[in-house]
């Protein structure tokens, strides 16, 4: 699928759920070297309604690969999240994502 303007502003900005969580790295020059976004989500759990995360955008400018930028905008959104009220993150992972996903935030299948 294709991220059209009218999509992402649906995610980041009018999901019925709330706005979009996110962090951004800037390179020195000012373009943006990663950006990693959750939006809020509401799911059952142990028959309760619980609020959460559902990791969506993950990105890492090529020339800033391999620098740890996603687990640090990741581990900021996971400090946040509890702190506020979010009980969990879901997410499906790609597969230059996956093995992040499940060795540093010890996310599972």
């Amino acid at each position: 699928m294709l991220l059209s303007p009218d999509f992402l502003k649906w995610q980041y900005l009018d999901n019925p759920q709330g706005k979009v969580l996110s962090y951004n790295a800037w390179a020195e020059d000012g373009e943006m070297a990663g950006h990693y976004a959750t939006i809020p989500v509401k799911m059952m759990l142990g028959g309760k309604v619980e609020k959460g995360l559902l990791s969506l955008n993950t990105a890492t400018h090529p020339k800033h690969q391999g620098k740890g930028l996603f687990t640090k905008l990741a581990s900021a959104t996971y400090a946040y999240a509890p702190k506020n009220g979010y009980k969990f993150v879901i997410g499906v992972a790609n597969a230059n994502s996956y093995p992040g996903f499940v060795k540093y935030f010890n996310f599972t299948d």
